[in-house]
């Protein structure tokens, strides 16, 4: 008697809209599993993969950017292809997906600048810094300067990373820069640059900013830049930094207690010697009001790049997959939306993970989420 051997399932097959670290990751964790076989596709509307680490990380920041390293060993497995150049609403729909794969996996990040709310905010002069730092990054979306640079005083209206690495970008001799692999354009408009003082406008006290102290440093360490704060907005001790982060984590404590020591050790500076060629000021407890302007440019600060969070790029809505007039990926806070459809997982840097760091938070996907589920979900 002859037993016919049971037949071999065929693999399940999983988009990824999305190819940053986020998608990258997920896609990994995928195929790694030893469940069930597992084909992925990665898609993309640009034509090149790694997302925030390629056109979000700074260019005078390699060691960041290294992780393309990591990520492109990923794109190497045979069970993940890359398509690149195809938008989701536009090239492909949410019901082309799910017509074709078991699973439909959302990564698409945030990559719309979030608006301050501000009368003349519409001037010119005033950008979001998701173009600005898309602009000096070589985004393909953005290959003019959002703002012109023939302005010796600007305003950064933030206070993370993102509002430093702007003034950075904008105070750095060009000839550091030309070590990166900033784009020659780019680095023609900054070497004609008229910029000399950068003001970062926060609009609460040190103890709330969300800098890191290394990325803090670094400003202390730019040539020719003279780095400058109010020592009467510190905290007086350390237990300032408790207010700052209202009891949420000892690790945070300790963060935030590291940026007051540097806050400090700029202040205690004052200043020293000759001017240095370039300024930038850390201003705290600046309240945003309005932006005037005169003659087609703003009148207070010349110019400002907004360095708030970023938000979702609406997607058309027969694709949105949650039917949000708001995004196509969720935030954190909206992620319980998304445990009634199966099908419709996604994955994020949610919270404040940094750009490259590993898998805390990518992929992450509802409890109820199946690989096999491509009927499920809201109406398309």
């Amino acid at each position: 008697m002859t037993v016919d051997p049971e037949p071999v399932p065929s693999p399940r097959r999983v988009a990824v809209v999305g190819a940053g670290p986020a998608g990258l990751y997920a896609a990994e964790e995928l195929v790694r599993q030893d469940r069930t076989e597992v084909r992925v596709d990665l898609f993309d509307r640009l034509p090149t993969p790694y997302g925030l680490v390629r056109y979000g990380v700074a260019p005078d920041h390699q060691k960041i950017k290294s992780i393309i390293r990591q990520l492109r060993r990923i794109l190497d497995h045979p069970a993940i292809r890359f398509l690149g150049g195809v938008e989701f609403g536009t090239d492909v729909t949410r019901r082309d997906l799910l017509a074709h794969y078991d699973a439909v996996l959302y990564a698409a990040g945030a990559s719309v600048g979030r608006r301050l709310g501000v009368p003349g905010e519409e001037l010119p002069g005033c950008c979001s810094a998701t173009d600005f730092v898309a602009w000096y990054s070589g985004h393909p979306d953005v290959t003019r300067p959002p703002l012109a640079l023939d302005a010796e005083r600007v305003a950064v209206v933030g206070a993370g990373n993102v509002a430093l690495d702007v003034a950075r970008v904008l105070t750095r001799s060009p000839a550091e820069l030309e070590r990166t692999d900033m784009p020659e354009p780019v680095l023609a408009a900054l070497r004609g640059s008229a910029v000399r003082e950068v003001v970062l406008l926060a609009r609460r006290g040190p103890e709330h900013a969300r800098f890191t102290a290394k990325e803090l440093r670094e400003l202390g360490a730019l040539d020719g830049v003279e780095v400058a704060v109010d020592p009467a907005v510190l905290p007086a001790s350390d237990a300032g930094a408790a207010v700052g982060v209202g009891g949420r984590g000892l690790d945070l404590v300790r963060a935030v207690q590291a940026n007051l020591r540097v806050l400090g050790e700029f202040a205690a500076r004052g200043k020293r010697g000759a001017p240095a060629p370039r300024r930038i000021e850390l201003r705290f407890l600046a309240r945003r009001t309005a932006c005037w302007g005169s003659g087609g440019s703003p009148v207070w600060r010349s110019s400002a790049p907004s360095a708030l969070r970023t938000a979702g790029r609406p997607a058309p809505a027969h694709t949105r997959p949650c039917g949000s007039a708001r995004c196509c990926t969720p935030s954190a806070t909206a992620a319980r939306r998304w445990t009634a459809f199966p099908s419709t997982p996604s994955a994020g840097w949610w919270p404040t993970t940094r750009a490259g760091s590993r898998r805390r938070t990518a992929p992450s996907a509802p409890a109820s989420t199946s690989a096999a589920g491509s009927a499920a979900g809201p109406p398309a």
